[in-house]
Formats: structure tokens, sequence, C-alpha cells
């Protein structure tokens, strides 16, 4: 409907053992390769084929895929303790080579997570993220059934990014219900990219409101 299509492609293999089997990654980034290839030879199950009807079709549109190629990430996943084995490490490397090769992606990634990697991912899923800013510009909406307190203003952007960032990075979780992350060099992100060249700062709010 926008006029463009952002895809990526993610593939995880979860395994309950205690160790990192190198034959296992290699038979996950072999099975990768096969579900992209045009002519595959391994025998897909129902689920594979049906997933395999949706990624043709993604890639059918590739016309609309005017900011960038799908990116692909790839987990091998186990409860063992990851320690970038020499081996393992040539293993995922030489793979990533190899699908690089396809020539299909913007970017591909190829991780190996242990236990200790996937209880830090679960326990960031369940932080409760807090910040201060100074709002002065607002007003008080009248009163919403199931709304404790809801305001309508302006901030500055030097307040907006301590909503958005902490000492690291961007806090993305906070986008995954209310979508206000970076799409893309797409129209809108190009007509707000100008609008900042053109030192419009009072007009920010009113073309970008959200």
């Amino acid at each position: 409907m926008n006029g463009c299509l952002d895809a990526d492609i993610c593939f995880i293999q979860a395994k309950t053992s205690s160790n990192f089997d190198g034959s296992a990654i290699g038979n996950l980034i072999h099975g990768v390769k096969d579900f992209l290839s045009d002519n595959p030879r391994l025998v897909h199950n129902q689920r594979i084929t049906e997933l395999k009807i949706v990624w043709e079709s993604i890639i059918s549109m590739s016309s609309h895929m005017v900011n960038r190629r799908p990116n692909c990430k790839i987990y091998y996943i186990c409860t063992g303790k990851w320690l970038d084995d020499k081996n393992l490490r040539a293993i995922i490397d030489s793979g990533k080579e190899e699908i690089e090769q396809l020539g299909i992606f913007e970017s591909l990634s190829i991780e190996a997570l242990g236990a200790s990697e996937i209880q830090k991912l679960f326990h960031e899923t369940k932080n409760k993220l807090s910040s201060t800013i100074n709002f002065q510009n607002r007003v008080t909406l009248p009163d919403i059934d199931g709304v404790s307190e809801a305001y309508l203003g302006i901030i500055p952007f030097s307040e907006y990014l301590k909503l958005i960032q902490d000492e690291n990075k961007t806090i993305h979780s906070i986008f995954d219900e209310n979508v206000r992350d970076f799409q893309g060099e797409n129209t809108v992100n190009k007509k707000i990219r100008k609008t900042l060249e053109q030192k419009k700062f009072d007009l920010f709010c009113v073309l970008n409101n959200g």
C-alpha cells in the first residue's frame, strides 16, 4: 500500500542438548540453503512447503523492495555455553559465505546462542523501562475510560532521545507494539529528513506529528 516492501526472514534451530554440535549447525545451514534454492532437493514437510510458498510470494514482489533487499538471520540455539570454538566458527563462516553468494540478502547473520544468551534475552522481554523527561509544553486530555493520565504535547528532540535510548543503544523493544522505529529511506522518511535539512523546525511537529 505504501509503495515499498521491506522483508526479513529468520531461521531458528533450537536444541535441548547441552553442547554445540558442529554437524547440527552444518545441517541447519544446509537446510537453509536448500530452502532458498530454486530447486530444493530435501524433502519438505507440509509446514515447510507452506512457508516456501510464502517466501516465493515475497520474492516475487522484489520490484517493491526499493529501500533494501531482505535481511536474513539464522540462529542455532542450545542449552550449553558458547565459547566461540574455532572449528564451529569456521563452519558458520563458511556457511555464511555460501549463502551470501546467492545474492539475495541485504545482510546475513548466523548466530550461535547458549543458555546465558537466551536467559539474557528473556529477561530483557520482562524488564520494565522508565525514563524521566522535561515535559512542559503539554495539555491534559479529557477523561478516558481505563486510562489514568494522558497528555498531548511537544518535547525537544533531546528529551525525546531519553525515551528511546539508554546508555548503550536504541531500546528497540518499545517499538514492538507502537511502530515508530526507522522504516528505511521511504517517501515519508525522506520528507522528514527534508524538513530537518531545510531547518523548518517550527513546522516539524505539524508535518510529522506522532
